[in-house]
């Protein structure tokens, strides 16, 4: 996955309920706006679960120019 371009991903150890996962357009949203990867995460999770993993560089931020 690395070799194609993916910084990060998030997925769950276990079946885990729908309404457990960040809304996509808000854990974007924090992204945009600045934050880093565990912070959008964090934000937008809806519980902090252990059935809920993310893998990647917690410091991460869009560089968008």
């Amino acid at each position: 996955m690395l070799s194609h371009g993916i910084t990060a991903t998030l997925g769950p150890v276990d079946e885990p309920y729908l309404m457990s996962f960040p809304e996509p357009d808000k854990f974007f949203a924090e992204l945009l706006d600045g934050k880093c990867l565990v912070e959008a995460f964090y934000k937008t999770n809806p519980f902090n679960s252990w059935q809920l993993v993310l893998i990647g560089d917690p410091l991460y931020r869009l560089n968008i120019k």
